[in-house]
């Protein structure tokens, strides 16, 4: 029951970003009072896998960033996002962007962007969707590296197409709305504006099919 709970959990967060079922799910006060009681108890046993215990970290971290359960505490989402990161045996995708997240947004951390470029590339070659689109957001608007188009939009095109259903991945809304944007300005890659409908038409379609 308990590896259930956190199993849901996992799936509903990956999908929170496309759909409004898994944010309303997360959003429920009784679920997430569940969930942070036993993660509390999950990253303090001896018997779990590395890659158990890590993921268990990273979504405490992201209880308490998000305020999921517990009251948000941004000093300790970074404590946990970084317990996970550095956990033996396993790193988490997700805990580098959560991490990254921080950094970005100088939340329980310094604001640093460098740190944040450094965490994003290493979960988009991990081949994570949501840290390739973040990557890429980074190259478009100069944050922590210089402004190269024609990188961000490479990276847009993995995080749109990035297509993996045991992952749960499905392609990247937001990248595929952004990919859509640089076909329409020309930004990065020729204009195109049919290309440009196909991946707004795609974002739309995809956005609709997980509500």
């Amino acid at each position: 029951m308990e590896r259930n709970l956190a199993k849901a959990f996992r799936l509903y967060w990956q999908a929170s970003d496309n759909c409004r079922p898994a944010r309303e799910r997360l959003n429920k006060d009784s679920y997430q009072g569940q969930l942070a009681k036993w993660l509390k108890k999950a990253v303090n046993r001896k018997d779990l896998a590395d890659a158990d215990l890590a993921e268990a970290m990273c979504m405490l971290g992201s209880c308490y960033q998000h305020g999921w359960g517990v009251d948000d505490d941004m000093s300790s989402a970074v404590e946990w996002y970084r317990k996970a990161v550095d956990a033996d045996g396993h790193v988490s995708p997700d805990a580098l962007c959560g991490l990254g997240d921080c950094y970005a947004g100088g939340k329980g951390v310094k604001q640093d962007w460098e740190k944040a470029v450094a965490l994003y590339r290493q979960a988009a070659e991990m081949d994570a969707p949501e840290a390739q689109y973040l990557l890429a957001r980074c190259y478009d608007d100069g944050h922590g590296v210089e402004t190269d188009m024609k990188e961000a939009v490479r990276l847009y095109k993995k995080a749109a197409n990035n297509v993996c259903e045991n992952k749960g991945y499905y392609g990247h809304v937001g990248a595929m709305r952004c990919l859509g944007d640089c076909y329409t300005t020309g930004n990065g890659i020729r204009k195109n504006a049919k290309q440009a409908a196909v991946w707004y038409a795609k974002a739309t379609e995809l956005e609709a099919a997980s509500k």
